[in-house]
């Protein structure tokens, strides 16, 4: 049985964290991969997915992932690696599969300790006040998907200025100043 299971689309920081694990003298296998969905993942009792949540094509890879592991009723350890930025995102999403176990490290601190913090079990989840509502989460998917505003207000039966007041209001949860910055 494969134990722990890192999903990095950069391949550097996978390894690099495989191998700090396994300097830890983790009795347990260590594989990486790029963040996709495969059956195997079933199997692990902990996976690390590192990315950025931004992206569309990442976080739709994402989303399909934790939709599999519910739908499984995966019993595993769950840790999302991400950015300031992908915080908010990634509370939303361990609001939204409340039956995993979700933990969030910040990316900013180093493998070393990443890897001292999966070898232990934490006792304490990153909480963070700073959430997306449902709405403007819609919102903002439907945006990073190409939807303008006049078609995210008819297929959400709202007004185009209430989907730019949750647009607005998501990007500043967010610390960005607009969409593009969200993308880079």
């Amino acid at each position: 049985i494969v134990s722990y299971v890192i999903l990095d689309n950069n391949r550097f920081y996978a390894e690099g964290l495989r191998y700090a694990l396994l300097r830890r003298n983790v009795p347990l296998q260590v594989h990486s991969d790029t963040v996709r969905w495969r059956s195997a993942l079933l199997s692990c009792r902990v996976l690390v997915i590192r990315c950025r949540f931004s992206l569309a094509a990442t976080h739709q890879k994402l989303v399909h992932i934790l939709l599999r592991l519910e739908a499984a009723s995966w019993q595993g350890r769950l840790y999302l690696v991400c950015n300031e930025k992908g915080w908010a995102l990634a509370t939303h999403l361990s609001k939204r599969f409340g039956t995993l176990t979700l933990h969030i490290i910040d990316d900013r601190i180093a493998v070393a300790d990443a890897a001292y913090l999966l070898a232990k079990e934490p006792r304490r989840v990153r909480s963070l006040n700073c959430c997306l509502t449902g709405i403007e989460y819609n919102v903002l998917d439907l945006m990073l998907n190409g939807l303008p505003v006049r078609q995210i207000a008819f297929i959400t039966h709202m007004s185009e200025k209430q989907v730019s007041t949750h647009k607005c209001n998501a990007l500043k949860k967010l610390n960005a100043n607009n969409l593009r910055q969200l993308l880079l």
